[in-house]
Formats: structure tokens, sequence, C-alpha cells
């Protein structure tokens, strides 16, 4: 256990809750540290690394900035010195996100806090600052020269005049500027002429501190005049005198850019492509449920022939219908389940009107989404089911009742068709049945990877319980 002189590690806690603030205070003192300060927001924070020289900091990235504040957000406060180790308070992905721009990171710490670890992360910053102290001045100046040109990201220093006084190796490679190009221009030079005032106006602003860091999108002039795209961004630097700085890095993403263009022109294309597909289907379709009615009728309405002429009809309307809810819903990857069915009805009892002119309807659907191959199986078994009860649950044209149920969670989805007529045989069997109608039943099932089960309650239960997601084949 490391034992400090408090005199030689300050520490600053910036944090706006009580409870944590006391723990953290209370672990501290067991630990030997006692020269602790306590703010609970930015703008008492920037006051208190203007006063004093904290050895390392805990901040929760999520404080507030407080009343006149100059610094609005956490990032800001500890800019002007890169080198102060910073202990992170809270959750991963604030702690993540605050990271990049707090100097020094060394760790982060979620409550309950512990003294295991507040002790590691207080003997990492303490390694640090040695580390540090260790390393003359000329060195640490002439290793971050050597980072500057190493990095691959073209990085540019500005006055408060708004005149280049740094370019790196990389801004140069990209731009085709040599650094004597620029120094000493202005920094308007590398921009088309009719974003001079507008990028002018965004400077003056960092200069009086409106604005401390920025990412924007901008066009700039290569020195061979090819005008390229750039993702730019900058943060302000005012030096111990008050000298103010503007340090950006520029990033060429033309060929990115135009990458997305070309997937965007090829996704588009694609769907052109599926929309004209699906049209040719639906089509098709179609004009075979005409010809389907047409044998019917000239079979004779109730004669053997025509029911299945009507049978095979209303399969094909339940492929044709699915199509029509794609192109409502806009042509998305997935197509409301219910919409569907309360359609597939209406087609199965305008085809069918007898049968159901005497029947009552009882539905009720969750909005469920699917994908159109699933969302194809779910139909059929809906349209079959529906198509049995109203065929041979009502004999004589009874009074009855149909009723649809459809729910859903995370991870399944269960359908069940009900009617309260005649019931099936008692030795019945999905798994045997020879008709056409359940053979597609048994097709769907399997390929949505559920099971159908059947029960005799008041009647006739058909119902499917699948998977939300498609079940992976090995």
């Amino acid at each position: 256990m490391v034992d400090p002189i408090a005199s030689e590690f300050p520490i600053l806690i910036v944090e706006d809750d009580a409870v944590s603030q006391m723990s953290l205070g209370y672990l501290l003192r067991k630990l030997g540290y006692r020269d602790y300060e306590v703010v609970d927001n930015l703008a008492e924070a920037g006051a208190a690394v203007q006063m004093r020289a904290f050895s390392v900091v805990f901040l929760n990235p999520s404080v507030p900035a407080g009343e006149e504040a100059e610094v609005t957000d956490s990032a800001s406060l500890l800019v002007s010195d890169s080198s102060r180790p910073v202990i992170c308070l809270g959750d991963a992905g604030e702690a993540d996100g605050a990271a990049a721009h707090l100097g020094r990171h060394v760790g982060t710490l979620r409550q309950p806090y512990h003294m295991e670890g507040i002790e590691e992360m207080l003997e990492r910053a303490q390694s640090l600052n040695r580390d540090l102290r260790s390393l003359p001045a000329e060195d640490c100046h002439r290793m971050l020269e050597h980072v500057f040109d190493a990095i691959q990201v073209g990085v540019c220093v500005v006055s408060q005049a708004g005149r280049f006084l740094r370019v790196n190796r990389a801004y140069s490679d990209v731009f085709g500027y040599s650094e004597e190009d620029l120094l000493g221009k202005p920094f308007t030079m590398i921009l088309p002429r009719h974003l001079h005032a507008h990028a002018e106006e965004l400077h003056e602003r960092f200069v009086r501190g409106e604005q401390t860091n920025s990412t924007l999108d901008w066009q700039v002039v290569c020195a061979d005049g090819d005008v390229r795209e750039a993702v730019v961004k900058s943060v302000r630097f005012e030096s111990r005198d008050g000298q103010v700085f503007k340090i950006t890095t520029i990033t060429d993403v033309t060929d990115s850019r135009g990458r997305e263009k070309e997937l965007e022109r090829a996704v588009r294309e694609s769907e052109v492509a599926l929309r004209g597909a699906y049209k040719r289907s639906r089509a098709s379709m179609h004009a075979m449920s005409d010809l389907l009615g047409k044998e019917a009728a000239r079979f004779g309405g109730d004669s053997a022939a025509a029911t299945v002429m009507r049978e095979s009809m209303c399969r094909a309307r339940a492929l044709t219908l699915l199509h029509d809810v794609y192109f409502q819903e806009g042509g998305t990857a997935v197509v409301s389940v219910n919409n569907y069915i309360r359609l597939l009805w209406e087609t199965i009892s305008g085809i069918f009107k007898t049968e159901t002119r005497q029947l009552q309807t009882d539905f009720e659907l969750a909005d469920v989404e699917m994908d159109m191959e699933r969302a194809t199986q779910l139909g059929l078994f809906v349209n079959e089911a529906l198509t049995n009860a109203v065929r041979h649950a009502f004999p004589g044209d009874d009074f009855g009742r149909v009723s649809v149920r459809l729910a859903g969670d995370a991870k399944r989805i269960h359908i069940a068709v009900s009617d309260n007529g005649t019931g099936l045989p008692d030795e019945f069997s999905v798994e045997d049945a020879a008709t056409p109608g359940f053979s597609l039943i048994r097709e769907a099932a399997a390929k949505l990877g559920g099971e159908v089960y059947v029960e005799a309650v008041s009647g006739t239960r058909l119902s499917l319980t699948f998977p939300r997601a498609p079940t992976q084949v090995s």
C-alpha cells in the first residue's frame, strides 16, 4: 500500500452526487490521502485547476456545467493540461466517450467504490506522474515533435490571428502543401472562396471562447487545385499566458464518401429491381387467381371441383396480398403481420361468401413485424387454418365464431386460429392428416421452426409457436 505525502499529492474530486462524494472522501482518508478538494460542477472545477496544480482528478463526465461556466463539457476542463492523470467516475460508456479528451485517462471507477480499486488507480496515477517528472522538458518536447509528425492524420495549429503556425507531415502529404507554403498564411487559403467568411466567423467564436471544440464537414482546396471533402475537428487551446490557439485535425474522406454514394446507388438500383420482381410476381399470382375463379364458376358453385378451385384462389391471393402489404408499407425489410392477417380474412370471406355470411370474427392481433420470407409461411398457415374453419366447422350454414390471436415477445411469436364449430374427429392427428391444407400447414410450421398443436376447446383451436428470429440450420 502506498503511503503518500498529502502535500505532494493533492486530489480534485469533480462529482455532484453527495453519496459518491462522501464515499470517495472516506476511502481516500482510509488510504492516507487527506489533501483533496470536492466540487460539484465544471465551473468550480475550472476555477480550482486554475488556482492549484492537482496531481490527479476524479471526474464524473456527466456533472453539470454550473453557473457562469467557461467550459461546456468535461473535455474542456482538462484540455489545457493533458498531462494531468484522470480517473473517471460512472459507467463505461460515459468514461470511454470522455477518455479521448481527458488527458491521461488511467481508469474508471463505478459504484459501489472499493478501497482496492481506488488504491490501484492512485498507484497508476503516481507512477505516471513520476515518469513524467523523470523525463527532461527538452526530451518531452522532442518526443511530442516526433508524435506530431508521425501521426497519420493531418494536423495543423492556427494562431489567434487565424494564421498557420504548424502543420504535420500527413497534412502536407494529403493536400500537397509544404510547411513553407502555409506558415504565416491565413488558414482560409486552403478553403474555397465561398467558405472564407463562414470559416472566419467560426474562428472568431473559438478565439472568444464561445466554442471550444467542433466537428464539421468541409471542402478543402489542394495545392494542385483539386477540391477534396474532409472532416475537420478543432479544439481551443489557451496557454498559461492567455494566448489562444486552434488545433485542428483534418481527414480526407473524399474516396470513402464516393464509395458510400456508389453503395447507396447500388442499394437504390437493387430496390428498384426488387420492386419490379415483386410486381411481376404479384401480377402472375393475380392472373392465376382470376383464372381459378373463372374455372370455379364454370364447374358450378357447390361442386367439389369448384370448392378446390376456390381454395386454390385463397392460396394465390394470400401471396398477392403479402406483396400489397409490402408496397403499402413503403417496401421496407419487414411487413406488419397483423395488417396482413386482416386482409387474408377479407379475401377468404369474399371468396367463400355463403360459408362466412353468418360467422362472427374476433381478432386480437399484436403489432408484430416479420421479414417477407417468414411472413409468407405464416400467411399460408393462417390461410389454411381459416379456410378449414370456414369450410368444415359449421355445416348447414350454422351461426358461429372464428377467432385469431397473435402475440409475440423478444424470442417467440404465437398464433392461434379458433372456432366454436363441430370440432375434429377424436382420432385426428396433424402429423397424419393427408389433405393438401394440412400438408401446407406442416410445411409452413417446419420452415418457421415451430410446432403445430390442435386442441378441442369448444370447437377447434389450431396454434403455432415459433422463434422470432430465423432458426440457424447447421
